[in-house]
């Protein structure tokens, strides 16, 4: 397990990587790797449930704190990938250099990590959790010990708030609050449904995830975790309406509700209701203001034939001058609105970062012929509704909020 001790080995582990470059880890960044449980085995008959769980609420956590205070912390999905990249079990043993490993594989700044245990698992007993976490900063070259977070099982939710309020006074101490509201870095939830929440985030099984989801949401209503995945569940059965109905759940003031509106903006374009699309992509980019979410608030805006979709994609291509579909979206709606110079560049800066995208090529020459949208017209069915849509947030989720 992780030890004390052990911190000299890391720091001259460290002190031998090679040099960081400014372009090789992305400036602020963190890395949060699923804490190791390190409760001693339980006798044979007793009958107290895994609790391997608590590992992945425990990064789940740190992870959501940093995130909402403005720091870019890597996905789970990013974590778990790394793992199985280095073929390293989840929630296992780690060496310090598998900590070092992983630190390089992520490019990450700061790597953290940890154990927690439970003393007294005996039936009837109020078992009492301590965490111990560590967290390897490489770019400073050092390793930091936090102090030790420990208290009654059921107060999980304020021991990683306040985990979580000792790591940003580390690492971002101009962002951290004062003590006293360190409980508000993560909203309180109730045990069982953390409990189930981070089982269905575990598992594989779709079936299996739903289940937890539902059990999660049903324990507490206000979790906003549960609900958000029910929605991307439906959204990727394609049963729109009931996306929706979940993802509305999330409320506004909650750090999720940037993901939540994407997708309800996703679920109702899928469902034609363009304006309903328009409003949802309006209130992500206020709070994020990312090239996907433009281009997705322009889409809609094109698709209920309003100029502004010019304004939208314009600050897509801001955000990312070099994405293709931001350039072709950008040329489809000037080709629509006759405006064919302008849009010929756009084109052809499509077919510059991508020769083979053949509908380009086919509105280039359509833009060089000065020849617009013939609507009512057969022929031109098909160059209607070109638009470029993005379905997907995962690209959003380990950028600053």
């Amino acid at each position: 397990m992780f030890r004390h001790t052990c911190g000299p080995i890391l720091a001259a582990a460290l002190l031998a990587a090679p040099e960081l470059s400014a372009d090789s880890v992305l400036a602020g960044s963190a890395a949060v790797l699923p804490f190791t449980n390190a409760t001693p085995p339980a006798p044979i008959n007793n009958a107290n449930p895994s609790v391997d769980w608590i590992g992945e609420s425990i990064a789940e956590a740190l992870r959501e704190s940093l995130s909402g205070a403005g720091l870019p912390a890597l996905a789970r999905a990013d974590v778990a990938a790394a793992y199985a990249d280095l073929r390293l079990r989840d929630r296992a043993e780690l060496t310090q250099a598998s900590v070092l490993k992983l630190g390089q594989a992520l490019n990450a700044d700061q790597v953290i990590y940890g154990t927690y245990r439970l003393e007294s698992l005996r039936p009837g007993e109020t078992p009492r959790l301590i965490i111990e976490a560590h967290m390897a900063d490489r770019a400073r070259v050092r390793q930091n010990t936090l102090p030790e977070e420990s208290g009654p099982m059921q107060e999980l939710d304020r021991l990683e708030s306040h985990l979580a309020w000792q790591t940003l006074r580390l690492i971002a101490p101009d962002r951290a609050r004062a003590e006293g509201d360190a409980k508000t870095l993560r909203p309180a939830v109730l045990l069982s449904a953390e409990e189930a929440f981070v089982r269905g985030l575990l598992t594989t099984a779709l079936d299996q995830k739903e289940k937890y989801f539902l059990q999660a949401a049903r324990l507490d209503p206000h979790f906003a975790r549960p609900n958000l995945e029910m929605g991307k569940i439906e959204l990727a059965r394609k049963k729109y309406a009931a996306a929706a109905e979940w993802l509305l759940k999330v409320e506004a003031a909650n750090l999720h509700s940037a993901e939540a509106s994407f997708y309800l903006g996703v679920a109702k374009f899928r469902q034609a209701d363009y304006a309903a699309a328009q409003a949802a992509f309006q209130q992500v980019a206020e709070k994020l203001p990312a090239a996907e979410v433009f281009n997705n608030l322009g889409v809609a805006e094109s698709r209920r034939n309003q100029l502004h979709a010019l304004t939208s994609f314009g600050q897509a291509l801001e955000v990312n001058p070099n994405h293709p579909d931001y350039h072709f979206n950008m040329g489809y709606i000037l080709w629509k609105t006759g405006q064919f110079e302008a849009a010929a560049d756009r084109f052809r800066a499509v077919l510059d970062r991508d020769p083979m995208d053949q509908m380009a090529t086919l509105l280039l020459g359509r833009s060089l012929q000065r020849q617009g949208l013939r609507k009512g017209n057969p022929a031109d069915l098909r160059l209607e509704e070109l638009e470029r849509f993005k379905d997907s947030y995962e690209e959003l989720a380990s950028k600053p909020h």
